[in-house]
């Protein structure tokens, strides 16, 4: 098997000359470019991660758990990269933190801390031939004690001294030193302890000694040392004097326990600068950084296993604090999915990466200009006394905005970057009909604007002129516009209480000529309809045009009129009801996508239900209807409140979560811009732009306003789950249709498509709400079943070509007991009734669901329509596994915990359902269960279980016994994931995987003319380690070119290449 891609967590980062970054993914340490590009992969250990680098000039040091290993790094005039390495060495105990000498020339130098407090030293030579590093000697120079350290730091304060911060299992932090004295290639070490005190509630995950820095009323320059903590503080210590001077950690340390004596009550603790609490769970690392912008204290800033990224002030205290110093949150970034941020790497030039178990890699700079928060004062546009407040404002350019006050001015506010205030424009003072309310609604470079009397005003920006453009009667409720290249401006206007509303077409003409009116009409809406959105789409025959109108019960209307008409009365042509539930409807846009010989019309649509759908449009024999082919939740909601499908070809969303204003991309699944603005209940504008945009919003009767240029982070390669993967499965269609879906405990089925650099996520499936027990495809490939706690059941249909978002996904139907009970669906089986393709266009589905209380139920499913069709009972296991042995679902097999396989039979006239036969396979629970049909009619059922053994088992008719054919120890712990591969009439490849991170492939050869297991001979071909932990599924894919490999997943996701079935093993 030969490994082709991963994403798994990645455990390690180190920068290599400002703009290479190193990362540590599994056993693999990869280099990639400013620009994302993977310059080169090597593989460092044959079963360990990969846990810290350290780099010095040309020379690097690995490490992961007791290993470490040397590697030399060349870069050549034309840019590419190369990696020797050295010998893999071990240090016996867990490598922590380990750095360089001051210099690297001649033999480099590193010291080591494992996790008993021991330093080793460790002197990477240069061969003569080669100058490669590949030359390592290890030297023990101090012996560890009693206690457990979780975390540790090495900071050089010369060429021969170091000082050690070591943070303990119990909250403890020990602070020593350490000289060494060279004697040829001798080396003698002097350590001195320094301070050994109680410094957090929890166990002390994460330590770091900053530069040295001159604090206020200090003359003298101060040393800062940053811990945290599972109990989720940020503590910073002063450990400036050296010259302290206490016992040894082994005569003062407890062996277990936490203590409860405070901080300072030993005499033997520094001073505590500051404390702060953050994160919403543990604290994983803390860097206290100099500020680039010069500020004299700098910043601090942590990393959590929630996965956010915190920037923290040092300033001076505050009132409520008895510390002399104080931290205040300044920037937070979420740039990883799911838990845990497992790797941090800063450099020089102020670029922060993070590694998540996510397997993405995130870069941010902390020098990059980030706008902040600017009041746009009132007074620049109405400075009469008595007060006023902005009441409505909307964009006409990237940069400018049109505004009305409560007193009914107008005013044009053009914003600037930089700390200035921007430049306004009174175009109009106090308007009666605009007093106390106004509504306004705005296409590129014009805006509209309306009151109580029912006058509709227009602001064209070339000009600079405000006229009014239309009159109508009654209090305008709402103005919704829309501009189209090839059809103009359309504006739609609602009024307060009538049941129609009024569409405009404008022409806007080139130069400085007025706007002008080419057509009014009237649309009849259904009843009690209350606009909320609204698009206009002149069809390909350039004489209809189509008007969709979105309400706010969650109902879209479809009107249709003739372009060459006069004005008149439109009424609704079609009604969905419900597209978004009960919620309202917030955006439409209609586009038109496709190939240039046959395109196709699709609307997109967000609502308050916080789901983005999609639906295609077709026409027939001149009747219009709208397929919905996707509608997801997205990330954050649910007051989804707008899209954009301008630049690019890009999707990009936005809304608002909580106190903060979101954008959201679809394609990257990645948050584009985070805005804190106090939530969606108050008014706000937003200009959309390719990185970011700007974001106006009212807070406490103010306006504010933020522009963002950059994007807050930049993402090496985007990331799979933030939790462990629970089940796998891979579509049947061609390589460059494939989809691998995989489902995990953060209750999330993501989309894979397999390209060559990789796994590229295409979508995320939100639905269910516990962690996700099963998954599997219909053979054509069109739908997805899913399974989970709580008898969670859905079935997902697949619809590839969607325009902006590849494939599209809607939830054909849930299961009417989701939720009902806490039993988890731990297995199904589906099938699909080949009568029903006859008498309808909707599948009919059999499906075998096996439950955690050790039943057994069989279902069908059509047209929404669920009946239970027979159930039974087992015994007292819990079933984790059915296979359907034929297309009738007739028969299966079971496999339990109590490491027993059961045939069952369905006998449908007496619609009885019972199980005739068990077997006893493995000693405890079955993990995994395939099954191969043979030749001759009988089966080859295949389980892994917790008993680390294989079991083939060979199952025929009754009258024939079921015997097993047991490998004992195939694996060093549980077999979780198993897949089948028939490579010759009788032969097949077997991959199995296993807790103990290895892929073995196995060839399984059948001599049908033997009855039993007596014809069955079993080899291994291969073993191979895996990065990915916790293997809980296997699947077969297929690759390009033509070839096989296994999915492998569980913590990470792995892809192997099989090896052709003629080629010799």
């Amino acid at each position: 098997m030969q490994h082709e891609h991963h994403r798994v967590p990645v455990t390690a980062l180190a920068f290599l000359q400002q703009d290479i970054l190193l990362a540590g993914e599994g056993s693999y340490l990869n280099a990639y470019d400013g620009r994302s590009r993977l310059l080169k992969s090597v593989r460092i250990f044959d079963r360990q991660a990969i846990h810290g680098i350290v780099v010095c000039g040309e020379i690097v040091l690995v490490w992961g758990g007791s290993s470490i290993r040397n590697l030399y790094v060349n870069i050549t005039t034309e840019g590419d990269l190369t990696l020797t390495s050295g010998s893999v060495q071990s240090v016996g105990d867990w490598i922590l933190d380990a750095a360089f000498a001051s210099t690297c020339e001649g033999p480099g130098v590193a010291g080591i801390v494992t996790a008993h407090n021991a330093l080793w030293l460790v002197k990477i030579f240069s061969t003569s031939t080669t100058g490669c590093a590949n030359a390592t000697k290890l030297e023990r120079l101090l012996p560890g004690s009693k206690c457990i350290l979780y975390s540790a730091h090495i900071q050089r304060l010369s060429s021969s001294t170091c000082l050690i911060a070591s943070g303990t299992a119990f909250g403890d932090i020990i602070v020593w030193s350490a000289t060494l004295t060279a004697d040829g290639d001798t080396f003698s070490t002097q350590c001195q302890t320094h301070f050994t005190f109680s410094a957090h509630e929890g166990s002390v995950f994460g330590v770091h000694i900053a530069s040295p820095l001159t604090l206020p009323a200090s003359v003298t320059s101060s040393r800062v040392l940053a811990s945290c903590s599972d109990d989720r503080n940020i503590k910073l210590w002063d450990i400036s004097d050296l010259s302290t001077r206490c016992a040894a950690p082994t005569e003062v340390q407890r062996d277990t326990g936490f203590g409860s004596e405070p901080e300072n009550s030993t005499g033997l603790a520094p001073s505590c600068l500051a404390r702060v609490m953050g994160h919403v769970s543990r604290i994983w690392h803390v860097r206290y950084e100099l500020s680039a912008s010069g500020s004299e204290l700098g910043r601090v800033v942590s990393f959590g296993e929630d996965a956010s990224v915190l920037t923290w002030a040092v300033g001076e205290k505050d009132g409520s604090s008895d510390l002399p110093y104080a931290l205040e949150k300044v920037d937070v970034i979420g740039a990883h999915s799911g838990k845990h941020i497992w790797s941090v790497a800063l450099n020089d030039s102020g670029s922060i990466a993070t590694g998540g178990a996510d397997g993405a890699i995130a870069i941010c700079s902390r020098t990059q200009d980030t706008e902040t928060a600017k009041e746009i004062p009132l007074a620049l546009i109405d400075q009469s006394p008595g007060g006023d407040n902005f009441r409505a404002y909307c964009f006409v350019n990237i940069d400018t905005f049109v505004a009305t006050t409560d007193h009914g001015c107008i005013g044009v506010v053009k914003v600037t970057p930089g700390p200035g205030l921007p430049s306004v424009t009174e175009i109009s003072g106090p308007v009666s009909g605009l007093r106390g309310y106004s509504v306004i609604a705005s296409v590129e470079s014009v805006a509209f604007i309306a009151g109580t009397d029912g006058a509709v005003f227009s602001y064209d920006r070339r000009s600079d002129q405000l006229s009014k453009l239309i009159h109508v009667d009654g209090k305008i409720a709402g103005l919704f516009t829309c501009d189209n290249s090839t059809s103009g401006i359309a504006l739609l206007i609602t009024t307060v209480g009538k049941p129609s509303a009024e569409l405009l077409l404008l022409d806007l003409s080139p130069g400085d000529a007025a706007l002008i009116v080419t057509k009014t009409s009237q649309m009849n809406l259904p009843q009690g309809w209350i606009v909320t959105s609204f698009d206009s789409h002149v069809g390909a025959d350039t004489t209809t045009r189509y008007v969709a109108l979105g309400s706010r019960s969650g109902a879209i209307a479809i009107f249709v009129t003739d372009e060459g008409t006069a004005s008149g009365v439109i009424d609704c042509s079609l009604l969905i009801e419900t597209v978004h539930g009960r919620e309202a409807v917030t955006t439409l846009n209609w586009a038109r996508q496709g190939p240039v010989a046959e395109p196709s019309d699709w609307i997109f649509s967000t609502g308050r239900d916080g789901t983005l759908a999609v639906h295609q449009v077709a026409v027939h024999d001149g009747q219009m209807k709208l397929h919905l082919v996707h509608q997801l939740s997205l990330p954050f909601g649910p007051n989804i409140e707008g899209l954009d499908l301008a630049r690019e070809c890009r999707l990009t969303v936005w809304g608002c979560k909580s106190k903060h204003f979101i954008v959201y991309d679809i394609a990257s699944q990645r948050e584009v811009m985070s805005i804190e603005c106090g939530g969606a209940h108050r008014n706000w504008a937003y200009q959309p732009t390719e990185n970011g945009g700007t974001f106006l919003w009212t807070k406490a009767s103010k306006l504010y306003r933020r522009t963002q240029s950059a994007l807050p982070y930049e993402l090496l390669n985007h990331g799979s789950h933030g939790r462990e993967i629970k089940s796998a499965a891979v579509s049947s269609a061609p390589w460059e249709r494939q989809i691998v879906a995989t489902g995990a405990e953060d209750t999330d089925i993501k989309l894979f498509k397999l390209e060559r650099e990789g796994f590229k996520c295409l979508q995320t499936i939100r639905r269910h709400n516990t962690g996700i027990q099963h998954l599997q495809w219909s053979d054509d490939g069109q739908y997805l079943f899913s399974s989970g706690g709580f008898e969670e059941f859905f079935i997902w249909k697949i619809s590839s070509g969607v325009p902006y978002i590849d494939i599209g996904v809607t939830c054909v139907s849930k299961h009417p007991r989701s939720g009902a009970s806490d039993l988890r669906i731990m297995g199904f089986e589906v099938d699909v009734e080949a009568v029903s393709m006859i008498e309808s266009s909707s599948p009919c589905l059999r499906i075998t669901m096996a439950y955690s209380d050790s039943t057994l139920k069989l279902w069908r499913y059509q047209e929404e329509t669920w009946k239970l069709l027979v159930a039974a009972d087992y015994l007292t296991a819990c079933i984790n596994h059915v296979l359907g042995l034929d297309e009738s679902s007739s028969a299966f097999i079971t496999a339990a915990t109590d490491g027993h396989v059961a045939h069952w039979e369905h006998n449908t006239q007496k619609d009885q359902l019972r199980w005739t036969r068990r077997h006893k396979v493995h000693q405890n629970a079955v993990h995994a269960a395939t099954f191969c049909s043979l030749a001759d009619g009988s089966i080859l059922v295949i389980t892994g279980g917790d008993d680390n053994a294989i079991g083939v088992t060979w199952i025929a008719s009754p009258e024939h016994e079921t015997t097993t054919l047991l490998i004992p120890r195939a694996h060093a712990a549980a077999v979780t994931g198993l897949a089948t591969v028939r490579v010759g009439k009788c032969t097949y490849w077997l991959a199995s995987a296993g807790i103990d991170q290895r892929v073995k492939l196995w060839e399984i050869s059948v001599d049908v003319t033997f009855a039993g297991v007596e014809g069955i001979t079993v080899r291994r071909l291969q073993d191979v380690f895996t990065a990915v932990a916790d293997v809980s599924s296997l699947d077969v894919c297929r690759l390009e070119g033509g070839g096989l490999g296994i999915v492998v997943c569980g913590v990470g996701m792995d892809l192997w290449r099989l090896p052709s079935a003629g080629r010799d093993q």
